[in-house]
């Protein structure tokens, strides 16, 4: 059985629960770096466990993360 943890407050997702799904993708170029953050509309299980795959429990998760990406 798989566990879905929150990538900033690290609660554990129960069946049922809405979270947010989203993808954090960096790609490395030649000379530079760059970082993209994608959200799905919806949770899709099957999406989920992307090697990209970010889980967020709540929008003030989701805020903090994007924040903190934005630090790095």
């Amino acid at each position: 059985m798989l566990q879905y943890v929150c990538e900033v407050c690290h609660k554990v997702k129960t069946k049922g629960q809405e979270w947010t799904l989203g993808f954090d993708i960096q790609v490395e170029g030649k000379r530079v770096m760059r970082r993209s953050l994608v959200f799905a509309n919806s949770w899709d299980e099957k999406r989920a466990i992307d090697w990209s795959a970010i889980h967020l429990c709540s929008e003030g998760c989701r805020q903090k993360y994007m924040k903190l990406t934005r630090a790095s």
